[in-house]
């Protein structure tokens, strides 16, 4: 018995010399994705920077989707950006979905008056993948989900 638990601490000190290369805090380096431990610093991102100074526009709503696949725009939020964009207008639209893990990742659509879609994707609640926000301007396609319904004529 005196043995197995001496194996046994010997063990759990194996064990946790393992947490961290070094013993001490876990690295960080651009080569790998933030974890949940690493504290995200929005003031240091440039796009999220840009994202909080935008101008506002016309507020089409919120969606947040549940896991699975695309269902689709519901009918207000879908019509008011469809109305924004034939009026060659400008309009916002909020659209959050889950990543395979779970973790949600909240994308804006805005409509520009000039026929192009200002995409920015807030990343940082994904625990596998970059802590960061991304930003795009897209034109029309019909074989992106959300902007084919977007540009598709009602």
């Amino acid at each position: 018995m005196g043995r197995r638990v001496a194996a046994t601490g010997v063990l759990i000190m194996l064990l946790a010399g393992c947490s961290t290369a070094s013993g001490g805090a876990p690295s960080t380096s651009s080569a790998n994705p933030p974890t949940p431990l690493q504290a995200y610093d929005r003031a240091a991102d440039p796009v999220a920077r840009q994202f909080d100074q935008r101008e506002r526009y016309a507020d089409c709503g919120s969606v947040v989707f549940e896991q699975g696949p695309y269902p689709g725009l519901p009918d207000g939020p879908l019509s008011c950006m469809r109305r924004a964009r034939a009026a060659k207008a400008t309009a916002e639209l909020r659209v959050t979905r889950p990543t395979t893990e779970g973790d949600p990742i909240v994308t804006y659509f805005r409509v520009l008056g000039d026929g192009q879609v200002e995409v920015y994707a807030d990343n940082t609640a994904d625990s596998h993948g970059p802590a960061d926000w991304t930003r795009e301007m897209r034109l029309c396609v019909p074989d992106h989900e959300v902007l084919g319904q977007i540009c598709r004529a009602s």
